[in-house]
């Protein structure tokens, strides 16, 4: 009862079904579907099988075309597959056009990292043949849930407009909110959970408010995610002690920064 609790889980988690959290999360990312993905996922696969038959037809003739024409099957299939199940190593694929994992990177599905009953699948699942720098993880979250009191844990904001707000995190954060009224919005899948209540006050580092930090792993990649849902760059990446940085402003006008360390690094 207990392993089909797990997979039942995590169907919906990249890689595998079983939760073994710590080679997904490295590993692979899950991409939000597009307007076109079903066109482009048809178009691959009459691609893939048209170039496969075409192959060989030029298989005595010209072992050059016959040669592109294999690659070309090769790369649509695995486009289709891709796109298929929305899930794409972050190192891409062998010969595999970097345009198009890029593309996808773009559209990444946004997850939480305090799943701690993740942790405890790879730990039941590897157990001591993690290397040091795996069980750092395992140590670092437990040390985490362990001292979780007293610990800052919720936060909230002012929001002008609160569906565009939602909207927004939506699409650029993969955040996910539970309206309490017209007047406030709770949201998760964030890190650190918190709220959004209606008024016309705006969180900004110029007023002395508290700015709200996002980690990411690759900023161009965010940032392009970012100015896509509606947002606006205040200040582009720079660097400072420790890593880089960009600030922005979500549709209601509060500024938020996301930043990568110097080694970005994503457990």
């Amino acid at each position: 009862m207990q392993k089909k609790f797990r997979e039942n889980k995590y169907l919906n988690e990249s890689g595998s079904k079983t939760g073994s959290w710590y080679i997904n999360r490295i590993d692979y990312f899950q991409f939000h579907a597009y307007p076109k993905t079903k066109q482009h996922k048809v178009l691959s696969f009459i691609v893939g099988i048209g170039a496969f038959m075409l192959s060989f037809k030029f298989l005595t003739s010209s072992l050059i075309i016959s040669a592109v024409l294999l690659y070309v099957t090769y790369a649509a299939l695995l486009t289709f597959i891709l796109l298929r199940t929305k899930i794409c190593r972050y190192k891409g694929y062998f010969l595999y056009p970097k345009r198009i994992i890029k593309y996808f990177r773009a559209l990444e599905v946004m997850v939480d990292i305090n799943d701690f009953d993740s942790i405890a699948t790879i730990n039941k699942k590897y157990g001591l043949r993690f290397s040091y720098k795996h069980w750092s993880i395992v140590i670092e979250v437990r040390r985490y849930v362990m001292t979780q009191r007293e610990m800052i844990n919720y936060v909230e904001l002012p929001a002008k407009n609160i569906p565009a707000t939602k909207a927004f995190f939506e699409q650029a954060f993969a955040w996910s909110f539970i309206d309490y009224g017209d007047e406030y919005t709770a949201f998760s899948n964030s890190g650190i959970e918190g709220g959004f209540f209606l008024s016309e006050l705006v969180s900004s580092t110029a007023n002395g408010a508290c700015l709200l930090v996002i980690l990411s792993d690759d900023l161009e990649i965010t940032e392009q995610r970012v100015k896509k849902a509606g947002g606006i760059i205040s200040q582009g990446i720079f660097s400072f002690p420790g890593g880089r940085r960009f600030h922005f402003t979500e549709p209601s006008g509060n500024e938020l920064a996301v930043w990568s360390p110097v080694k970005a690094y994503i457990a």
